[in-house]
């Protein structure tokens, strides 16, 4: 009989061959791939223009995004930033609870990007259990403590250029 995890293993690698063989495999994109998770919570700070920049990057090639509650980002610099506006749902107030409009874009989409202070603290580690065992990246504007990390692909040097 096979220990419990070689059976977990195997039964990993063959959802795995299902998912891409049928096209449900997602992508983690090239900047994720740098970190020791591609998927979570990553808080991005100084303003807009970083937070195109790392929408940019962690947005997988034919994937979909979602942006709450960051109204003025700049679509002209969105696009120059890389990222395919048409693959990208806009709530720009969400009505009610944030933290629920969250939760339902991080089930649909490939990435989420939203003001941090939409979502209320006890919310927050729920939503971040969801990005991680959805394998979603969920981008916020504020640091989340002890649950979000810094998005560095932002901060190395010559890893984009200055979006104005």
């Amino acid at each position: 009989m096979l220990a419990a995890q070689e059976r977990l293993r195997r039964a990993r690698r063959a959802l795995q061959a299902a998912e891409s063989d049928a096209g449900l495999a997602r992508p983690v994109s090239e900047s994720a791939r740098g970190f020791s998770r591609g998927d979570g919570v990553f808080h991005v700070s100084g303003g807009n223009g970083r937070i195109l920049r790392a929408l940019g990057e962690a947005l997988p090639e034919g994937g979909w995004g979602g942006i709450i509650g960051l109204n003025d980002l700049g679509w002209e610099a969105a696009a120059k930033a890389g990222v395919d506006l048409s693959r990208i749902l806009v709530i720009p107030r969400p009505m009610g609870d944030g933290a629920q409009v969250c939760s339902l874009l991080l089930e649909a989409l490939d990435l989420v990007c939203a003001d941090g202070e939409l979502i209320a603290p006890p919310a927050r580690r729920r939503l971040a259990a969801l990005a991680r065992s959805h394998r979603r990246i969920l981008l916020t504007t504020t640091r989340w403590a002890g649950l979000s990390r810094p998005w560095r692909a932002c901060a190395e040097p010559g890893a984009a250029k200055a979006i104005s």
